[in-house]
Protein backbone atom coordinates (compact mmCIF):
# COMPACT_ATOMS: atom_id res chain seq x y z
CA UNK A 1 0.00 0.00 0.00
CA UNK A 2 1.40 3.25 -1.32
CA UNK A 3 1.26 6.30 1.11
CA UNK A 4 -1.36 8.13 -0.79
CA UNK A 5 -3.99 5.22 -0.14
CA UNK A 6 -2.98 4.97 3.19
CA UNK A 7 -3.88 8.89 3.55
CA UNK A 8 -7.43 8.20 1.58
CA UNK A 9 -8.31 5.51 3.80
CA UNK A 10 -7.51 7.25 7.24
CA UNK A 11 -9.94 10.22 5.20
CA UNK A 12 -12.82 7.99 4.22
CA UNK A 13 -12.75 6.67 7.70
CA UNK A 14 -12.79 10.09 9.58
CA UNK A 15 -15.75 10.95 7.27
CA UNK A 16 -17.84 8.40 6.52
CA UNK A 17 -16.70 5.91 8.66
CA UNK A 18 -17.42 8.17 11.59
CA UNK A 19 -21.01 8.32 10.35
CA UNK A 20 -21.65 4.73 9.97
CA UNK A 21 -20.35 4.53 13.46
CA UNK A 22 -22.53 5.79 14.96
CA UNK A 23 -25.63 4.70 13.40
CA UNK A 24 -24.69 1.28 13.93
CA UNK A 25 -24.10 1.69 17.43
CA UNK A 26 -27.46 3.18 17.88
CA UNK A 27 -28.78 -0.20 17.27
CA UNK A 28 -25.80 -2.49 19.25
CA UNK A 29 -26.60 -4.30 22.06
CA UNK A 30 -23.55 -4.98 24.53
CA UNK A 31 -23.52 -8.39 26.69
CA UNK A 32 -20.60 -6.89 29.51
CA UNK A 33 -18.59 -9.09 31.38
CA UNK A 34 -20.58 -12.24 30.69
CA UNK A 35 -19.10 -15.67 30.60
CA UNK A 36 -17.68 -17.25 27.91
CA UNK A 37 -18.38 -20.91 27.49
CA UNK A 38 -14.84 -21.46 24.99
CA UNK A 39 -16.75 -24.97 24.28
CA UNK A 40 -19.54 -23.07 22.33
CA UNK A 41 -16.77 -20.73 20.15
CA UNK A 42 -16.87 -22.85 16.63
CA UNK A 43 -16.40 -19.86 13.99
CA UNK A 44 -13.77 -17.19 14.65
CA UNK A 45 -13.33 -14.06 12.81
CA UNK A 46 -10.58 -12.05 13.19
CA UNK A 47 -10.11 -8.31 11.63
CA UNK A 48 -6.89 -7.41 10.63
CA UNK A 49 -6.39 -4.14 8.31
CA UNK A 50 -3.80 -2.06 8.27
CA UNK A 51 -0.29 -2.73 6.35
CA UNK A 52 2.42 -5.55 6.63
CA UNK A 53 3.99 -4.85 10.24
CA UNK A 54 0.24 -4.33 11.75
CA UNK A 55 0.20 -8.12 10.31
CA UNK A 56 3.07 -9.18 11.27
CA UNK A 57 2.66 -8.55 15.16
CA UNK A 58 -0.77 -9.65 14.79
CA UNK A 59 0.97 -13.51 14.40
CA UNK A 60 0.75 -13.82 17.85
CA UNK A 61 -2.60 -13.69 18.62
CA UNK A 62 -3.04 -15.97 15.52
CA UNK A 63 -1.29 -18.49 16.96
CA UNK A 64 -2.63 -18.19 20.29
CA UNK A 65 -5.65 -17.97 18.83
CA UNK A 66 -5.28 -21.46 17.22
CA UNK A 67 -3.91 -23.02 20.14
CA UNK A 68 -6.82 -21.89 22.19
CA UNK A 69 -9.57 -23.62 19.60
CA UNK A 70 -7.48 -25.80 17.74
CA UNK A 71 -10.72 -26.78 16.10
CA UNK A 72 -12.40 -23.45 15.24
CA UNK A 73 -13.11 -22.32 11.87
CA UNK A 74 -10.74 -19.65 11.78
CA UNK A 75 -11.70 -16.46 9.05
CA UNK A 76 -9.81 -13.34 8.55
CA UNK A 77 -10.89 -10.06 7.01
CA UNK A 78 -9.04 -7.80 5.18
CA UNK A 79 -7.87 -5.82 2.02
CA UNK A 80 -6.98 -7.10 -0.85
CA UNK A 81 -3.92 -4.62 -0.82
CA UNK A 82 -2.56 -6.39 1.93
CA UNK A 83 -3.72 -9.92 0.39
CA UNK A 84 0.03 -10.40 -0.32
CA UNK A 85 0.18 -10.63 3.85
CA UNK A 86 -0.97 -14.23 3.49
CA UNK A 87 1.99 -15.30 1.81
CA UNK A 88 3.93 -14.94 4.98
CA UNK A 89 1.54 -16.46 7.13
CA UNK A 90 -1.60 -18.03 6.44
CA UNK A 91 -3.13 -20.74 9.21
CA UNK A 92 -6.58 -19.45 8.29
CA UNK A 93 -9.65 -21.44 7.19
CA UNK A 94 -10.57 -18.70 4.93
CA UNK A 95 -9.49 -15.25 3.74
CA UNK A 96 -12.17 -12.13 3.25
CA UNK A 97 -11.17 -9.58 0.61
CA UNK A 98 -13.49 -6.72 2.41
CA UNK A 99 -13.22 -4.35 -0.57
CA UNK A 100 -13.80 -7.13 -2.74
CA UNK A 101 -17.60 -6.52 -3.90
CA UNK A 102 -18.55 -10.13 -4.06
CA UNK A 103 -16.58 -11.66 -1.29
CA UNK A 104 -18.58 -8.98 0.77
CA UNK A 105 -21.35 -9.27 -0.15
CA UNK A 106 -20.97 -13.29 1.07
CA UNK A 107 -19.79 -11.50 4.18
CA UNK A 108 -22.71 -9.80 4.96
CA UNK A 109 -25.46 -12.09 4.26
CA UNK A 110 -23.37 -15.23 5.90
CA UNK A 111 -26.04 -17.39 7.27
CA UNK A 112 -23.75 -19.36 9.67
CA UNK A 113 -23.21 -17.06 12.59
CA UNK A 114 -20.07 -16.42 14.30
CA UNK A 115 -19.80 -17.12 17.57
CA UNK A 116 -16.38 -14.63 18.41
CA UNK A 117 -15.29 -11.28 16.18
CA UNK A 118 -12.09 -9.74 17.25
CA UNK A 119 -10.90 -6.79 15.83
CA UNK A 120 -7.21 -6.07 15.69
CA UNK A 121 -7.24 -2.58 14.10
CA UNK A 122 -6.29 0.20 16.50
CA UNK A 123 -8.08 3.29 14.79
CA UNK A 124 -10.21 3.04 12.39
CA UNK A 125 -13.85 3.21 13.18
CA UNK A 126 -14.95 0.52 9.70
CA UNK A 127 -12.95 -2.06 11.59
CA UNK A 128 -15.59 -1.68 14.47
CA UNK A 129 -17.93 -1.20 11.75
CA UNK A 130 -17.23 -4.88 10.32
CA UNK A 131 -17.42 -6.38 13.66
CA UNK A 132 -21.06 -5.03 14.25
CA UNK A 133 -22.37 -6.71 10.81
CA UNK A 134 -20.53 -10.02 11.74
CA UNK A 135 -23.64 -10.29 13.81
CA UNK A 136 -20.85 -12.19 16.39
CA UNK A 137 -22.22 -13.22 19.70
CA UNK A 138 -19.07 -12.24 21.30
CA UNK A 139 -16.91 -9.10 20.13
CA UNK A 140 -14.11 -7.87 21.36
CA UNK A 141 -11.99 -4.88 20.15
CA UNK A 142 -9.80 -2.23 21.60
CA UNK A 143 -11.47 0.67 24.15
CA UNK A 144 -9.68 3.83 21.66
CA UNK A 145 -10.72 6.41 19.66
CA UNK A 146 -14.34 6.36 20.69
CA UNK A 147 -14.34 2.58 19.34
CA UNK A 148 -14.95 0.55 22.57
CA UNK A 149 -18.81 0.79 22.39
CA UNK A 150 -19.07 -1.37 20.03
CA UNK A 151 -17.70 -4.37 21.68
CA UNK A 152 -19.07 -6.96 24.34
CA UNK A 153 -15.06 -6.54 26.10
CA UNK A 154 -13.50 -3.23 25.25
CA UNK A 155 -9.79 -3.54 25.89
CA UNK A 156 -7.61 -0.56 26.86
CA UNK A 157 -4.98 0.27 24.46
CA UNK A 158 -1.78 1.40 25.75
CA UNK A 159 0.17 3.72 23.18
CA UNK A 160 3.42 3.12 24.81
CA UNK A 161 3.42 -0.72 25.17
CA UNK A 162 5.34 -3.05 22.26
CA UNK A 163 2.04 -3.78 19.65
CA UNK A 164 2.47 -7.44 19.12
CA UNK A 165 1.33 -7.45 23.18
CA UNK A 166 -1.26 -5.02 23.04
CA UNK A 167 -2.88 -7.25 19.95
CA UNK A 168 -2.13 -10.47 22.95
CA UNK A 169 -4.41 -8.39 25.46
CA UNK A 170 -7.39 -8.63 23.04
CA UNK A 171 -7.74 -12.40 24.02
CA UNK A 172 -7.82 -11.61 27.86
CA UNK A 173 -11.16 -12.62 27.74
CA UNK A 174 -10.33 -16.03 26.52
CA UNK A 175 -7.23 -16.68 28.50
CA UNK A 176 -4.26 -16.04 30.02
CA UNK A 177 -1.91 -13.98 28.32
CA UNK A 178 1.42 -14.97 28.41
CA UNK A 179 4.13 -12.80 28.20
CA UNK A 180 5.15 -12.37 25.13
CA UNK A 181 8.53 -14.71 23.41
CA UNK A 182 10.41 -13.80 20.29
CA UNK A 183 9.93 -17.37 19.16
CA UNK A 184 6.47 -16.36 19.34
CA UNK A 185 7.15 -13.83 16.11
CA UNK A 186 9.30 -15.62 14.13
CA UNK A 187 8.35 -17.11 10.67
CA UNK A 188 11.35 -19.16 9.83
CA UNK A 189 11.74 -22.95 10.83
CA UNK A 190 15.22 -24.40 11.89
CA UNK A 191 15.50 -20.61 12.99
CA UNK A 192 19.35 -20.15 14.47
CA UNK A 193 20.94 -16.73 15.94
CA UNK A 194 22.83 -14.96 13.14
CA UNK A 195 24.30 -12.33 15.74
CA UNK A 196 28.16 -12.73 15.94
CA UNK A 197 29.36 -9.03 16.95
CA UNK A 198 31.86 -7.24 14.93
CA UNK A 199 31.16 -9.79 12.47
CA UNK A 200 28.80 -8.38 10.25
CA UNK A 201 29.14 -9.92 6.35
CA UNK A 202 25.34 -9.67 4.83
CA UNK A 203 23.56 -6.19 5.70
CA UNK A 204 20.43 -5.17 4.78
CA UNK A 205 19.49 -1.89 4.47
CA UNK A 206 15.79 -0.65 4.20
CA UNK A 207 16.01 3.11 3.65
CA UNK A 208 11.77 4.13 2.30
CA UNK A 209 9.78 3.64 4.55
CA UNK A 210 5.90 4.05 3.50
CA UNK A 211 5.36 6.66 5.47
CA UNK A 212 7.50 9.61 4.27
CA UNK A 213 7.46 11.02 8.24
CA UNK A 214 9.44 7.85 8.91
CA UNK A 215 12.36 8.00 6.68
CA UNK A 216 16.02 9.42 7.64
CA UNK A 217 18.08 11.82 5.19
CA UNK A 218 19.63 10.15 2.67
CA UNK A 219 22.95 12.06 3.98
CA UNK A 220 22.41 10.16 6.81
CA UNK A 221 22.43 6.67 4.68
CA UNK A 222 25.24 7.63 3.55
CA UNK A 223 27.09 8.10 6.70
CA UNK A 224 26.16 4.96 7.91
CA UNK A 225 27.22 3.11 5.01
CA UNK A 226 30.36 5.23 5.06
CA UNK A 227 30.90 3.73 8.92
CA UNK A 228 30.51 0.13 8.30
CA UNK A 229 33.01 0.14 5.48
CA UNK A 230 33.49 -1.69 1.98
CA UNK A 231 33.95 -5.03 3.62
CA UNK A 232 30.27 -5.59 3.59
CA UNK A 233 28.14 -6.90 1.45
CA UNK A 234 24.50 -4.41 1.29
CA UNK A 235 21.60 -5.91 0.02
CA UNK A 236 18.76 -2.81 -0.40
CA UNK A 237 15.35 -3.32 0.18
CA UNK A 238 11.85 -1.49 -0.39
CA UNK A 239 9.72 -0.96 -3.21
CA UNK A 240 9.32 0.61 -6.49
CA UNK A 241 8.33 3.56 -6.46
CA UNK A 242 11.24 4.99 -4.00
CA UNK A 243 13.87 3.67 -6.30
CA UNK A 244 14.98 7.24 -6.53
CA UNK A 245 16.32 7.06 -3.16
CA UNK A 246 18.51 4.35 -3.64
CA UNK A 247 19.71 5.68 -6.71
CA UNK A 248 21.01 8.63 -4.88
CA UNK A 249 22.36 6.41 -2.08
CA UNK A 250 24.12 4.03 -4.50
CA UNK A 251 25.82 6.87 -6.66
CA UNK A 252 27.80 7.87 -3.95
CA UNK A 253 28.78 4.13 -3.37
CA UNK A 254 31.52 2.97 -6.01
CA UNK A 255 33.36 0.16 -5.23
CA UNK A 256 31.21 -0.93 -2.41
CA UNK A 257 29.59 -4.38 -3.06
CA UNK A 258 25.69 -3.69 -3.57
CA UNK A 259 22.85 -5.64 -4.20
CA UNK A 260 19.13 -4.14 -5.46
CA UNK A 261 16.61 -5.86 -4.22
CA UNK A 262 14.22 -2.65 -4.03
CA UNK A 263 10.81 -3.40 -6.06
CA UNK A 264 12.08 -6.80 -7.32
CA UNK A 265 11.11 -8.79 -4.70
CA UNK A 266 7.43 -10.12 -3.27
CA UNK A 267 6.59 -10.15 0.81
CA UNK A 268 7.65 -14.02 0.93
CA UNK A 269 10.84 -13.40 -1.73
CA UNK A 270 11.90 -11.16 0.56
CA UNK A 271 11.39 -12.50 3.92
CA UNK A 272 13.59 -15.10 2.56
CA UNK A 273 16.43 -13.15 1.76
CA UNK A 274 16.01 -11.36 5.08
CA UNK A 275 16.58 -14.39 6.96
CA UNK A 276 20.26 -14.72 5.05
CA UNK A 277 21.34 -11.01 6.74
CA UNK A 278 23.39 -11.06 9.53
CA UNK A 279 22.27 -7.58 10.39
CA UNK A 280 19.15 -5.24 9.24
CA UNK A 281 19.51 -1.55 9.48
CA UNK A 282 16.37 -0.16 8.75
CA UNK A 283 14.08 2.61 8.77
CA UNK A 284 10.28 2.23 10.88
CA UNK A 285 8.54 -0.16 8.87
CA UNK A 286 7.51 -3.15 6.86
CA UNK A 287 10.54 -4.78 6.15
CA UNK A 288 11.88 -3.86 9.50
CA UNK A 289 9.61 -6.40 10.94
CA UNK A 290 9.95 -8.89 8.63
CA UNK A 291 13.63 -8.66 9.80
CA UNK A 292 11.97 -9.08 13.85
CA UNK A 293 10.10 -11.83 12.20
CA UNK A 294 13.16 -14.18 10.58
CA UNK A 295 15.46 -13.63 13.88
CA UNK A 296 17.83 -11.33 12.77
CA UNK A 297 19.30 -8.32 14.44
CA UNK A 298 18.37 -5.30 13.76
CA UNK A 299 19.47 -1.77 14.13
CA UNK A 300 16.14 0.81 13.58
CA UNK A 301 15.89 4.61 13.48
CA UNK A 302 12.91 6.65 15.35
CA UNK A 303 12.03 9.82 14.92
CA UNK A 304 9.12 10.42 16.63
CA UNK A 305 10.40 9.99 20.56
CA UNK A 306 10.80 7.20 22.70
CA UNK A 307 6.77 5.84 23.15
CA UNK A 308 7.02 5.21 19.49
CA UNK A 309 10.17 3.98 19.59
CA UNK A 310 8.52 1.17 22.41
CA UNK A 311 5.66 0.76 20.67
CA UNK A 312 7.04 -0.89 17.36
CA UNK A 313 10.53 -1.24 18.42
CA UNK A 314 10.58 -5.55 19.04
CA UNK A 315 11.92 -5.05 23.20
CA UNK A 316 14.39 -8.37 22.75
CA UNK A 317 18.40 -7.83 23.29
CA UNK A 318 19.31 -8.56 19.52
CA UNK A 319 17.32 -5.03 18.73
CA UNK A 320 18.71 -2.00 18.69
CA UNK A 321 16.80 1.12 18.63
CA UNK A 322 18.34 4.76 18.10
CA UNK A 323 16.06 7.55 18.96
CA UNK A 324 16.60 10.70 16.22
CA UNK A 325 16.46 13.80 17.54
CA UNK A 326 15.25 16.46 15.08
CA UNK A 327 17.11 20.04 15.13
Amino acid sequence: MNNKIRKLSIFIDKTLGELLFTIFNLFNYKKNNFYIDKNDIKNILMIRPGGVGDFLLTIPSFKKLRKIFPKANMTLLLFKRNYECIELYNKFDKVILIDKPLEFFRFLFNKSRYDLAIDFDQYRKIASILTLLSDSKIKIGFDNNGKGVSYDYPIKYSKDTYEAISFLSLLSPLTKTDSLKEIDLLLIKNYKDYYRKNKYKNVGIYASAMKEENRLPIKKWENIIDFMGKSKNYYFFGYKNDKYRYDKLEQNFNGYNIIRNDGKLSLKESLNTLSKMDLLISEDGGVFHMGVCVGIPTTSYWLHGESNMNKWKAPFKKHKGILIKHE
